[in-house]
């Protein structure tokens, strides 16, 4: 398991993971956000920035947002 984590964290470092997502939004969701895709915010370590309360911030373009978890889709890498 050390392995693997150590394998993601070093393919997460050189950029070749796709951080991507579409943001499905609901129905409390500024409209022009809704089915825009979004990268995850970093912090220093090149984790995703996740709450325990099942929000995660995204940047769509300048702008950084916290939104549901479970409302991101991840985009395929090809």
């Amino acid at each position: 398991m050390a392995t693997r984590k150590s394998t993601a964290l070093s393919t997460a470092a050189s950029g070749r993971t796709s951080r991507e997502y579409r943001y499905l939004g609901d129905t409390l969701t500024d409209r022009r956000l809704v089915g825009q895709r979004c990268e995850a915010v970093l912090d220093r370590r090149g984790k995703c920035i996740c709450s325990r309360l099942g929000t995660m911030l995204v940047r769509f373009g300048d702008e950084v947002v916290n939104v549901l978890r479970r409302r991101l889709r991840k985009m395929s890498d090809g």
